[in-house]
């Protein structure tokens, strides 16, 4: 509220006091959000009122304009904690948030400027990705991609969102098309090598998905060198498993476990729960087809662990001592 109002009004009145004559008022309600932080919300024939009376006064397009800075600065302040130990506040802040999100993303891609709205629903991406709104998410980032084509870091950043959220879709030739299209454009924007390692995982997973295992192999290798020379630890590990993937399909076992260790050793060093879930699965699964199913168990409950501190109810079925060999 303090971001957004007009300092140069003749509101003589301390927000926080105002809003507590609000709340007296009962025109205003007073609700706990994140961490205990104060929230205030509204009727909806308020809010409606008070959006008529913004725009009576002249001053509603300078006011957005301070919302979409103030959400854009909180959306980038989140992309950078969603891989750390916050991860779970940042999330449930990022899905409160989520409603003025969309009215940033709305008002940066109706103005004249472009960047902001490429700067926004690529800050947001991870997020979507994270909590399953792959529709909407791919929504907004071609909307912004489709205002702007000029070359840049916002850009490369958007087409990597693309490039993933169209992937989990399954939707592998938009996949490929945004990847390339990064990969051209990061050679000019001089993106961070642990992206463009970013952009060759996903034409890896493109071509694993398809079936062409030589090539998977081959972009997740260069995917690897460029974030071992980077020293990036939780891209290295999803390379690691991603090559780990490669190998078991193809019935090299014990490569894969390999690679499904070195990742799971990374990854517990970071704070990226997702990425320790995903190496610990992997390395379960290895365990079972060797037919030790009490370590596969403990490695897939641990990961069950992890997924249900994020909000997410799994479970595993762990075969019987009598179990075949086949998944």
């Amino acid at each position: 509220m303090e971001a957004v109002r007009d300092a140069e009004s003749d509101l003589f009145i301390d927000v926080l006091e105002g809003l507590s004559s609000l709340v007296d008022k009962s025109l205003l309600r007073l609700e706990e959000g994140v961490e205990e932080e104060p929230r205030f919300v509204m009727l909806e024939t308020i809010r409606e009122y008070a959006r008529e009376r913004l725009e009576v006064s002249g001053n509603a397009e300078e006011i957005r304009r301070r919302h979409a800075e103030y959400f854009l600065a909180l959306a980038e302040r989140g992309e950078s904690k969603l891989r750390e130990p916050e991860e779970a506040t940042w999330l449930e802040r990022l899905d409160e948030e989520h409603d003025n999100m969309r009215a940033a993303l709305s008002w940066t891609l109706q103005s004249e400027e472009a960047e902001p709205g490429l700067r926004l629903a690529g800050a947001l991406w991870q997020f979507w990705d994270m909590r399953g709104y792959y529709g909407e998410g791919r929504r907004w980032l071609e909307e912004a991609l489709a205002k702007d084509g000029r070359a840049s870091v916002a850009r490369a950043k958007a087409l990597e969102g693309v490039g993933w959220l169209a992937d989990v879709q399954g939707d592998i030739g938009r996949a490929v098309a945004a990847t390339e299209e990064g990969l051209r454009l990061g050679a000019r924007a001089k993106i961070h090598s642990s992206d463009k390692a970013s952009f060759l995982r996903i034409l890896g997973s493109a071509a694993y998905v398809s079936g062409d295992h030589k090539r998977a192999t081959r972009l997740y290798e260069e995917s690897l060198a460029l974030v071992r020379e980077a020293r990036d630890e939780r891209s290295i590990a999803s390379s690691l498993l991603q090559l780990g993937y490669v190998a078991s399909d193809l019935g090299n076992h014990e490569e894969a476990k390999t690679f499904y260790e070195e990742g799971l050793a990374l990854s517990r060093n970071s704070d990226d729960k997702a990425l320790l879930a995903s190496a610990l699965i992997s390395v379960g699964a290895e365990y079972l087809l060797q037919g030790d199913h009490e370590q596969g168990a403990i490695l897939n409950e641990e990961a069950a662990g992890l997924y249900r501190e994020r909000g997410i109810e799994v479970t595993f079925n762990t075969p019987s001592t009598t179990w075949d060999g086949k998944l």
